[in-house]
C-alpha cells in the first residue's frame, strides 16, 4: 500500500468561521416560500445545474457533478456549510482497515515460505521411499509435489532441491501460466474434466487490490490463491490420498519444529475473527485425518480410504460443507450441495454475502445468472432495494433471499460490519428533516451501503471465497450539520473498537516492529551474499529495481541513522561495514520491543510503521463525537464551541485517519476509484464474465437542511457506487483508465433519484 504523501507546508490555510449559536424552531418544509429561498443565492455560487436546483427544491438533497480526488476535501475550508455524511467517515473506516489489513498480510506473507519448504523438504523424502512408489500412491504424490513446488516458486524460490525433472517441467509450467494468468485449463497432473471439476480460470490469480503495491505482496498473492484453488476432493480417492500425505507431512512439522509449528497454527487462524469460518478444510484439518498414519499398500489402500472416508463424515470437526463454489463446473453433477467437500492446503473464507449470492445465481437462467449488489441490501432491510426487484425472476430471489436471513447471523467482525450498515437502512430517526424521507435519500443511502461493502470486498479480495456460478443568511449562519443517523455513528464507533481489540489479539500493534526487524535482516542477508562475490565496492550497487523496492522501508532507515562526524568516505568498505553492523543492532532492538535512541532513527521507525492502535482509538472517538451530534441536533440542541471546533478541523480529522499525516491533504493522491470482482460466471451469453463492484471519485451531495426556520444550503460527499459485467478481471489500475473514459460504466439505474443530471 502506497504511503500517503507527506508535504510539509505551512499551515496559512487555517480560516476562521463565523460562530454558530441558532438553535431550531419547528420544523419547515422542504423549500420554496419567499422566505426561505435565500439558499439559492449559495446555490447559484456553487454552480448547481437547473436540474439540481429543481431537485434541492422539490426533495432537500441532490448529488452535484463535482468530484474530488478524496472525500475530506470538501470539509476543508469550505465556503458553505458542511454536511458530514455516512460515507466520509466509513470511507476513513476502510482506508484504516485496509493499511491495518495490508500490514497483517505483510507480515503473513513472511511466515508462508517456510512452512511451504518444510512440507517440500519431507515431499521429497516420501518420494524416494518404498512405500510410496505404487502408482495410486505416486499419482497422489505428484499432485501434492507440483501444488507446493508451484507455490515456492511463486513465492520467489529460485530453485527446488531434491526435485525430479517429470515434477520440474510441469512446476514450471504451471507458474508460467499463473504469472500470465489468462489461461483457463485443467492441466493433466490434476486428472481429466469432470462435472465437479472442469478447468482452472487462471485470471483468479492475477494480483489486485493492495497486493499490487510491492513485488513481496504480489508474489505472495498468486501463491496464496494458487493454494486456495487446488482442491483435493474427499469423494476422490487419488485426492484424498494426496490430502491425507500433505496432512502427514504437516504432522511431520508439529513433532519435529515446534517453534514452527506455533506460527503455522496462528497462520491458519489469523483471519477467523475477522471473517468466520473457512469454507472448505484446510491442511490443519488434513493433518487431523492424517493422525494414526498412512496405510499405502496397495492391497488394503482403497480400504483405507474408505474409513478415513466414512470417519471424516462422522467426526463432527469435518460437520460443515463448503457454501461457496469457486470451481468451474457444472449444476448437474449428481451432488445437491453448492460445491464438493474437499481439502485446500489454505482455504478462502465464508462470508455470508457469497453464500446468499451462491444461492440466487442458481434460481436465475445459468446464460445472464449474475447477483447484484441489492441483494445484500433487501437481506439487511432495506425497502427501497426490495421495490427495485418485480419481474417473476427476481421474485424467486426475493423468496431465496427472505429464507436466507440466517446467513446474516453469526459473531465475526464482518458480521458486526455488515449489522453497521444495516442501520443505514432503517427508517429515519423520529426528528430528522423531510428530505430524509424522499427516495433520493433512500437511493443515497443504498449507495452509501454498497459502496462500502465494495471496498470491504476490496480489501478482502483474497481471503474471502468467490462465488462461481453455476440556504438562510446571517450572522449565526451554522458552520454545518451531520448526518442525523446517532444509531449508525454509535454502531461504527462499537464496530472502531472491536476491530481495534481482534488486531490487538492477532499481535498486530506489537508485530509492527518485529516485523521491520525481519525485512532489516532479510536485506543484510540479501547484502552479504551479494557483497561475498564482490571484490570492490558495495553490495548496494547490485541490487536490482525490484529488491530496492522491496526494501525501500530499509533503505530509508539506512539513511536515517545518526553517523555522527561522518569518519567514513560514502559507500566505502568501512561505512558499509558500519551501517551493516548499526542495521544488526536496530534490528536487535526492535526484536526486544526498543526504539532507537537517535531521534531522527526514532522517528523514522515510528513514520514507518503508522500508529495504528492510535488512529483506530481516534476513530472511535470521532464516531462517538458524531454520534453526540446527530442526537443533540435532532433533539433541536445547538452545538457549543468544541462541537463548533470540531465541525471546522473534521476535514483535517478525517485525512489523518485516512493515512495522510501533517498537512499533506494539500495535495492528496488520485486513488480513490477502487474495484473488486464479487463473481464469475463461465457460462454468459456474452462468454466468460465477472460481476464488478467498485466506487468511484467523492462527489458533491447539497442538501436543504431545516434549522432555525430555514433551509440552509450544505454541502457534503458521498462515495458513487458501480456494478456491472466485465469479460476481464479488473485491477484498481484498470478500473481508473475505464472510469476516465468516454464509455465508463454508468451508476445503477437505482441510484437515478439522486442524480437528476443523468
Amino acid at each position: 500500500m502506497r504511503a500517503r504523501s507527506t508535504i510539509v507546508l505551512p499551515l496559512v490555510f487555517f480560516h476562521l468561521f463565523t460562530v454558530f449559536g441558532s438553535t431550531a424552531g419547528e420544523e419547515p418544509g422542504i423549500a420554496g416560500t419567499a422566505a426561505d429561498t435565500e439558499w439559492m443565492q449559495d446555490a447559484a455560487s456553487a454552480g448547481l445545474t437547473q436540474p439540481e436546483l429543481r431537485q434541492l427544491e422539490a426533495l432537500g438533497i441532490v448529488a452535484g457533478d463535482e468530484e474530488y480526488r478524496q472525500i475530506f476535501t470538501p470539509y476543508i475550508d469550505s465556503d458553505l456549510p458542511v454536511f458530514i455524511t455516512s460515507d466520509s467517515v466509513l470511507t476513513a473506516f476502510h482506508i484504516l482497515f485496509a493499511r491495518s489489513i495490508y500490514s497483517m498480510e505483510r507480515s503473513a506473507a513472511s511466515r508462508l515460505p517456510e512452512m511451504l519448504r518444510f512440507l517440500w523438504k519431507e515431499l521429497v523424502q516420501r518420494s524416494r521411499a518404498a512405500a510410496y512408489r505404487a502408482p495410486a500412491v505416486q499419482a497422489a504424490l505428484v499432485r501434492a509435489q507440483v501444488t507446493v513446488g508451484v507455490a515456492l516458486r511463486l513465492l520467489g524460490a529460485r530453485r527446488l532441491e531434491g526435485i525430479e525433472e517429470e515434477i520440474s517441467l510441469l512446476v514450471e509450467s504451471e507458474v508460467k501460466k499463473v504469472e500470465k494468468g489468462v489461461d483457463r485449463d485443467k492441466p493433466t497432473w490434476l486428472g481429466e474434466r469432470d462435472p465437479g471439476f472442469m478447468f482452472l480460470d487462471y485470471s483468479r490469480y492475477v494480483p489486485r487490490g493492495f497486493y499490487t503495491d510491492s513485488q513481496a505482496l504480489m508474489r505472495y498473492f498468486r501463491a496464496l490463491s494458487w493454494l486456495q484453488s487446488i482442491p483435493f476432493r474427499l469423494h476422490e480417492d487419488g485426492e484424498l490420498l494426496s490430502a491425507l500425505i500433505l496432512g502427514d507431512c504437516l504432522n511431520a512439522l508439529r513433532i519435529q519444529e515446534s517453534g514452527l509449528w506455533k506460527d503455522v497454527e496462528k497462520f491458519f487462524s489469523l483471519y477467523q475473527a475477522f471473517l468466520g469460518l473457512a469454507d472448505d478444510w484446510n491442511l490443519v484439518e488434513a493433518a487431523c485425518a492424517a493422525e494414526g498414519g498412512l496405510e499405502l499398500d496397495p492391497r488394503v489402500i482403497e480400504g483405507f480410504l474408505a474409513r478415513k472416508r466414512e470417519w471424516i463424515l462422522d467426526t463432527p470437526h469435518f460437520d460443515s460443507n463448503p457454501r461457496v463454489n469457486d470451481q468451474v463446473r457444472t449444476r448437474a453433477t449428481g451432488r445437491q450441495e453448492p460445491a464438493e467437500p474437499s481439502f485446500r492446503i489454505l482455504s478462502a473464507y465464508r462470508i455470508p454475502d457469497s453464500v446468499l449470492f451462491q444461492r440466487t445465481t442458481a434460481v436465475r437462467p445459468i446464460e445472464t445468472s449474475f447477483p447484484t449488489g441489492l441483494e445484500i441490501l433487501i437481506a439487511l432491510g432495506s425497502g427501497y432495494a426490495r421495490s427495485r426487484f418485480e419481474d417473476p425472476v427476481q421474485e424467486r430471489v426475493l423468496r431465496t433471499i427472505d429464507a436466507s436471513l440466517a446467513l446474516f447471523e453469526g459473531d465475526s467482525l464482518y458480521f458486526d460490519y455488515l449489522h453497521c450498515l444495516a442501520v443505514l437502512l432503517d427508517a429515519p430517526d423520529p426528528g430528522t428533516p423531510p428530505f430524509m424521507k424522499s427516495p433520493a435519500w433512500q437511493a443515497k443511502s443504498c449507495q452509501t451501503a454498497l459502496a462500502s461493502w465494495a471496498q470491504m470486498r476490496h480489501t478482502w479480495i483474497l481471503q474471502a471465497k468467490q462465488s462461481v456460478v453455476l440556504g438562510c443568511r446571517g450572522d449565526d449562519l451554522p458552520l454545518g450539520f451531520v448526518e442525523p443517523a446517532p444509531r449508525f455513528f454509535r454502531r461504527l464507533a462499537a464496530l472502531a473498537l472491536r476491530t481495534r481489540t481482534v488486531l490487538d489479539e492477532a499481535d498486530l500493534f506489537r508485530a509492527h516492529n518485529q516485523e521491520l526487524a525481519r525485512q532489516i535482516r532479510t536485506y543484510l542477508q540479501l547484502l552479504e551474499e551479494k557483497q561475498a562475490h564482490r571484490k570492490r565496492g558495495s553490495a548496494l550497487d547490485e541490487l536490482s529495481p525490484a529488491e530496492q523496492e522491496s526494501f525501500r522501508p530499509v533503505e530509508f532507515l539506512m539513511f536515517c541513522v545518526d553517523w555522527g562526524d561522518q569518519q567514513y568516505r560514502y559507500r566505502s568498505p568501512q561505512w558499509y561495514e558500519m551501517v551493516m553492523e548499526r542495521l544488526a543492532t536496530l534490528a536487535d532492538d526492535l526484536d526486544e520491543g526498543q526504539l532507537p535512541q537517535e531521534a531522527e532513527l526514532h522517528q523514522a521507525v515510528i513514520d514507518w510503521q503508522v500508529n495504528l492502535e492510535s488512529l483506530w482509538q481516534k476513530l472511535e472517538s470521532l464516531c462517538e463525537h458524531l454520534e453526540s451530534l446527530a442526537r443533540r441536533q435532532l433533539e433541536g440542541q445547538g452545538f457549543n464551541e468544541d462541537d463548533k471546533e470540531f465541525i471546522t478541523k473534521y476535514g483535517q480529522a478525517l485525512a489523518e485517519l485516512m493515512l495522510y499525516q501533517y498537512n499533506s491533504w494539500v495535495a492528496p493522491l488520485d486513488d480513490a476509484p477502487r474495484i473488486a470482482d464479487i463473481c464469475a460466471n463461465p457460462w454468459h451469453t456474452d462468454g466468460w464474465s465477472y460481476l464488478e463492484a467498485g466506487v468511484g471519485r467523492p462527489r458533491a451531495l447539497y442538501v436543504l437542511y431545516p434549522w432555525g426556520g430555514c433551509s440552509i444550503l450544505c454541502r457534503g460527499a458521498i462515495v458513487p457506487y458501480f456494478e456491472f459485467t466485465s469479460a476481464q478481471r479488473l485491477t484498481d489500475e484498470s478500473w481508473k483508465a475505464r472510469l476516465d473514459s468516454p464509455n465508463h460504466p454508468k451508476n445503477p439505474s437505482w441510484t437515478d433519484p439522486l442524480y437528476p443530471n443523468r
